[in-house]
């Protein structure tokens, strides 16, 4: 390797998948004093690894991510995209990867390294250091957790007023974020702000307001007017006559309804009394199926509330 090194990687390139790279790794570690050109040839070998022959071993892709970032900066950050989001997702040890990082200063690199990690506020603590942009992309990463997307903007918001002394800059992120308001982040502001300076943002805020409060009295409204034409559903079930045929069977048990006392509900379906007991009982809990188990001791189950409404009284 150390004397031909281009046609070293040559050969192992033409063994393909019969050469295991990370058994190879040995033979492919810089020495102390080495040149560029061999240096390339490790990386192009470990590329093809990866890249063609995709290789997942773990091994094989830290000291890529190594060389990346001693000797190549400017491919590690693609290479981390690339990777994946998640840490079941990548290939190599992500704490590993973050020390590497953190040694050669890669801050951006450290940013999506914390995120990959599931550690966000870390991740936006550093990335508002060098790109607020950045900071941005990382607060929206923990997409299933909407609270934890809030208390990352904030995070931003409060930088940008109290570092940056931007509250122009400020109100663009309320708008970005879609999840802070005008008053989170009003205890970030100075007490010499006038209300001229983010007049626009309380209007907006009072408006989502008024609009929130409008939407839940029409949603009330609907409910209400949903509850009386159900109740009053229901009271016509309740006194609707049914012509019942005399081969009418017992949904449960298929024996003839009119055998012994039954349910017939609005649906045309019908259950004998001891029938209907013995398939709702198990879905009943507390008093509900206290009184239903009394009442079938007693041998007397009266149409039970937790039956539909609109079934009739049991016929004997």
């Amino acid at each position: 390797m150390r004397g031909v090194p281009g046609a070293f990687v040559d050969l192992l390139v033409h063994q393909q998948n019969r050469v295991s790279p990370s058994r190879l790794l040995p033979s492919l570690l810089l020495p102390e004093a080495f040149n560029m050109e061999h240096a390339r040839e490790v990386v192009r070998y470990l590329e093809h690894c990866i890249f063609v022959l995709d290789s997942h071993e773990t091994a094989v892709h830290n000291y890529l991510l190594y060389l990346y970032s001693s000797l190549y900066p400017e491919k590690l950050l693609t290479y981390l995209e690339n990777q994946g989001d998640s840490i079941l997702e990548v290939n190599f040890d992500p704490r590993y990867a973050l020390t590497v990082c953190q040694e050669a200063g890669h801050d951006q690199a450290c940013v999506r390294l914390y995120s990959i990690q599931g550690l966000h506020e870390e991740a936006v603590d550093l990335a508002l250091k060098t790109d607020i942009d950045l900071a941005k992309s990382m607060a929206n990463k923990p997409k299933e957790n909407e609270s934890m997307c809030k208390k990352l903007w904030l995070k931003i918001a409060k930088h940008v007023v109290q570092e940056e002394k931007d509250i122009g800059r400020a109100m663009e992120v309320l708008q970005e974020s879609g999840l802070i308001k005008i008053e989170d982040i009003l205890p970030f502001f100075p007490d010499f702000v006038t209300i001229d300076q983010f007049k626009d943002a309380i209007c907006a805020s009072l408006e989502d307001y008024n609009r929130h409060m409008h939407e839940l009295q029409e949603e009330m409204e609907e409910a209400t007017g949903s509850t009386e034409r159900i109740r009053k559903e229901i009271s016509k079930l309740k006194n609707k006559p049914f012509v019942i045929k005399g081969n009418e069977k017992c949904e449960n048990c298929g024996v003839p309804a009119m055998m012994r006392a039954f349910y017939a509900f609005p649906c045309s379906h019908f259950f004998h009394q001891d029938c209907l007991v013995d398939q709702v009982l198990p879905h009943l809990h507390g008093p509900s199926k206290s009184k239903v188990e009394d009442l079938q001791v007693n041998s007397i189950v009266p149409f039970p509330t937790s039956v539909p409404d609109g079934c009739t009284k049991p016929s004997s």
